[in-house]
This record gives structure tokens, C-alpha cells and sequence, in this order.
């Protein structure tokens, strides 16, 4: 079947976003579906709407063909099917003839993470001279852990900002983005190759609930979603230096996320009966020595571990080199396991070859007889 060059491009653009980790084959590579294009690694997720001629799920592995960019021009698109399976892909571009093998298992169930439209309230509307700014200047701010590389995204009542999180450090970014959304002012700590990567993908819009929920790049051709970051510290410093107030929602949802929960005041009449508000902490289950019944396990015949016994016919199991001077200078020879005692005196190692010997007796042959004893 005839398709177009755009399926290449489009592919080429996906891989990036697949899973590295070898030990997950099917998320390593591309997923091709009837109406789009589809890559994830756990925490991003590309979708990319195309129609394809395929009837099945078809999972394209990462090869160096795909991700170069070789492929480039209009050609066709076949699939080998067995056992009601398509088991290999056949492109063909210009000049080039490529087949490869399909990842065998299924692709998980991507949908649900994907948020709706009615939740993604929030939206900043990127221009193309923004686009150019940022690509540029991102990966110049200066960040705080340079594996992380996570920047401060602002939006609200006086635009849309990028702040560096290095202490000390005043450097903002201030495109000319258009925010629209439910929340006055907005503080999130993003990764800046997340923000450089949706642009690469070919995307403008920007749209979130907050600052703790997946962020969403999203256009008539598909989305590119990313989780921001969570639990970061002293992020109140970007509210003085904006000379803010902490948005209450935001509060909220942050408790929400580490589990404060925020205590209620409570009334309380004193003596001269006046109503006083205090308020009380959290009460705790307090179980007192009082209230605690220990029981001591019973022994059991049939639970109880096995003793370690000595029996007429079994051979030692313990090898006789742990019978040395120094073993036998912490412990006794009669709590030996070794029923002859070692013949030498303790701290003196004149005689230890006797000491192994004795240890090495079988008690089937009886004390003071070799091994090979008849």
C-alpha cells in the first residue's frame, strides 16, 4: 500500500520518547496503530495521529534505519502475516527496500492516562518567536542537579516565566505567551528537556490543572504529556521574588500529594465559661504496657524448628578445618560438637593435626577408629 513520507517523520519523532531500559521490550519500541503513532517509557507519552494501513497492533523496534531519518520520501507499506499475526514490516522509500521483525507482546493500555479536555483548564499559548527564544536559552539556565535539569515555570497575572531553582540566581525568561486558565498565579517545577522536547514535536500549547498533575502539549495533530516535578523544596522563595501570594489551590493539592492533613480548630469552655478556640493535634492510637497481652508461643512437635542431634551412622557435616586453635580458643572442648575431646590445650596449636583428626571420626566405626576402619 502506497503511504506517505510523513509516516517516517513521524516515527523518527516518537522513538526518542520510547523506553530505554532493555528489560522492557515492548515499551522499547513504536507503537503503529489504524489512526496514530504512539511511543511511552513510564513517565512521557508521544501521541501521534496518522492514518496507517495496519488492521492490528504493530510494535516497530528501535533500529538506527528508523531514528536517522534515511527513509524520507513517499513509498509503500506491507506486513507479513502468521497465524493471523503480522509478524514482519516491509517500507520502501525512494531507492530503499527495509524490512524488519515486529516485538512480539502486547502494548499496555496507554488511554487512561491521558488526560480529558474538561480537565486541562490551563492553558499557555506559545508563539513561534517564543519557541525559537526558548529552545536557545533553556538549556543555558543554570539548575540545581545538572542529571535533573528541572527549571520554574510561572503563569499568571503577570505572564508566563522561566526561573533557574540555583539559589542566588535572578535569571528569568519572559516570552510573550499568552496564559489563559482558572488558576491566578501558578507555580511548577518542570524538567526543561520535557518543555525543549514538546517543541521539537512541533507543539505551541501548553495546558495543565496544576502544579501537580501530568502537563499536557497538545494540537490537532496529538499530545506529548509529562509529569512535573513534586515535593521540591523552598519553592516559596519564587513567590517573594515575584512578590506573591502562594496560590490556596495549589496548597491544597500540595498537602494532598504528601499526605498533611490540616487540623481543625476546636471549641473549648474554660471555667468562667468563655469559648475559647484551640487547636488540638492529630490523636494517635497510644497503646500502654496495660493494654498489651503478651502470649508466649507454645512449642509444637510438628512447628517447632529441629535440634541439632548427633545420631549413631550419620557423618559430621561440619568440615574439621573449622576445628583450629583459635576456634577452640572461644570455645570449651566439652561443648565441642566433637564427641572425643581435641587432645590440645588451649592457645596451643603444637597439636592441632590430632584435633582435626578426632573431629574427623565416624560414628558408625565408633570414637577412636579411622574412617576407613573395617
Amino acid at each position: 500500500m502506497p503511504i506517505s513520507a510523513e509516516i517516517f517523520n513521524k516515527i523518527k519523532l516518537a522513538l526518542p520518547s520510547a523506553s530505554k531500559d532493555t528489560s522492557r521490550k515492548v515499551l522499547n519500541g513504536v507503537l503503529l496503530e489504524a489512526d496514530g503513532i504512539t511511543a511511552t517509557d513510564g513517565k512521557h507519552i508521544v501521541r501521534l495521529k496518522q492514518d496507517i494501513p495496519v488492521s492490528q497492533q504493530v510494535i516497530l523496534p528501535p533500529t538506527k534505519v528508523l531514528s536517522s531519518g534515511m527513509l524520507k520520501e513517499d513509498g509503500g507499506f506491507s506486513t507479513t502475516v502468521k497465524e493471523k499475526e503480522i509478524t514482519h514490516v516491509h517500507f520502501s522509500s525512494g531507492n530503499w527496500c527495509y524490512a524488519l521483525r515486529c516485538v512480539d507482546g502486547n502494548y499496555p493500555n496507554y488511554n487512561h492516562v491521558i488526560p480529558s479536555d474538561t480537565g486541562l483548564k490551563n492553558r499557555i499559548t506559545f508563539t513561534a518567536e517564543d519557541v525559537a527564544m526558548l529552545m536557545k536559552s533553556l538549556p543555558l539556565l543554570d539548575v540545581v542537579d545538572s542529571d535533573c535539569g528541572d527549571v520554574v515555570l510561572y503563569a499568571g497575572s503577570l505572564g508566563v516565566k522561566f526561573m533557574s531553582r540555583k539559589p542566588g540566581s535572578d535569571v528569568r525568561l519572559e516570552p510573550k505567551a499568552e496564559y489563559k486558565g482558572g488558576h491566578s498565579e501558578l507555580l511548577a517545577c518542570v524538567k526543561r528537556d520535557d518543555i525543549i522536547h514538546g517543541f521539537g514535536l512541533g507543539f505551541t500549547e501548553l495546558r495543565f490543572s496544576d502544579a501537580y498533575s501530568p502537563f499536557v502539549f497538545k494540537s490537532e495533530e496529538g499530545i506529548y504529556e509529562f509529569m512535573p516535578m513534586r515535593n521540591v523544596p523552598n519553592m516559596e522563595i519564587f513567590y517573594k521574588k515575584l512578590k506573591l501570594n502562594p496560590n490556596k489551590e495549589d496548597e491544597v493539592k500540595k498537602k494532598e500529594m504528601t499526605g498533611n492533613v490540616t487540623v481543625q480548630p476546636q471549641a473549648q469552655v474554660t471555667a468562667d465559661n468563655k469559648v475559647q478556640s484551640v487547636t488540638t493535634p492529630p490523636q494517635t492510637n497510644v497503646v500502654t504496657p496495660a493494654q498489651t497481652k503478651v502470649t508466649a508461643p507454645q512449642a509444637n512437635a510438628e512447628t517447632a524448628a529441629p535440634q541439632t542431634e548427633h545420631k549413631p551412622g550419620l557423618t559430621m557435616k561440619i568440615p574439621p578445618s573449622v576445628y583450629s586453635s583459635a576456634r577452640r580458643n572461644t570455645m570449651p572442648w566439652w561443648k565441642s560438637p566433637c564427641r572425643k575431646a581435641p587432645t590440645s590445650t588451649p592457645r596451643n596449636i603444637s597439636s592441632t593435626f590430632q584435633a582435626k583428626r578426632n573431629c574427623g571420626r565416624n560414628y558408625r566405626n565408633g570414637p577412636g577408629k579411622p574412617n576407613n576402619a573395617k
